[in-house]
């Protein structure tokens, strides 16, 4: 039992103490002539009350210490192939997303931003699942799966005003296209997505950004197009 176990309990204690108080100096009250009880029954249970046992801790204790151990004894590159980005790129993230962030709390101190931001990046960048991602981290599977819809909803509300067009996935252009595809015999379906190689000559330092499987470089063209073949979005990314 830890220090922060000891002090839940004596809080639990303390407020009974106070409850048990307020309850003797009502008993005592003479003035209240309409407050009947049985005295015997009340003794009882006041007893009952001073002696039963804290209930169990909620807390659940975990060991996971990738972020706190692997990462910072590792090099950067090991940091990029674990988060799919480098540091510089991870620090604009922390500046940006400090929405993210959660205050302390009595029971448990709050999972750190930086934190966070690794596990939704890592769980994007990986096939793992939440119940391993969560072993790996030392946090719970559900805080995975709540943590990484956090990210991406800060993250859309964030930066799609610099990466996507005014109109992009508004209502009314997801009720366009959805009545769109519909029509020619899609059911909902928002848009159709694909992607091609385009052959590039990088620069020596960051070739090894650009190999991808079928070996030679290349940049990644990806296209998000409507119901009219119009495109809705465009992106292009290394592989």
């Amino acid at each position: 039992m830890d220090d922060r176990d000891i002090a839940i309990i004596s809080a639990v204690v303390a407020q009974q103490n106070i409850f048990l108080h307020q309850l003797i100096m009502l008993l005592n009250d003479d003035d209240d002539e309409d407050f009947n009880f049985d005295e015997d029954e009340m003794l009882d249970w006041v007893t009952a009350i001073k002696t039963q046992k804290p209930g169990r801790l909620w807390s659940y204790k975990r060991f996971g210490t990738f972020w706190e151990k692997d990462v910072p004894e590792n090099n950067e590159a090991f940091f990029k192939e674990s988060f799919r980005m480098e540091r510089p790129c991870f620090d604009i993230l922390v500046n940006r997303l400090e929405v993210l962030r959660k205050k302390d709390t009595n029971c448990r101190a709050a999972i750190p931003l930086e934190k966070r931001i690794a596990i939704a990046l890592y769980t994007l960048g990986s096939s793992s699942e939440y119940r391993t991602v969560g072993r790996l981290f030392g946090v719970a599977p559900n805080s995975v799966c709540n943590i990484l819809h956090e990210f991406c909803r800060a993250l859309i509300h964030e930066f799609s005003n610099e990466y996507m067009s005014p109109n992009y996935l508004t209502s009314d252009k997801i009720d366009e296209c959805v009545k769109g595809f519909e029509a020619i015999g899609f059911p909902q379906c928002l848009g159709a997505i694909d992607a091609c190689h385009i052959e590039i000559k990088p620069p020596a330092a960051e070739a090894v950004d650009h190999h991808n499987s079928k070996g030679w470089y290349s940049t990644v063209l990806f296209a998000l197009v409507d119901h009219r073949y119009a495109n809705a979005n465009i992106l292009h990314k290394n592989m």
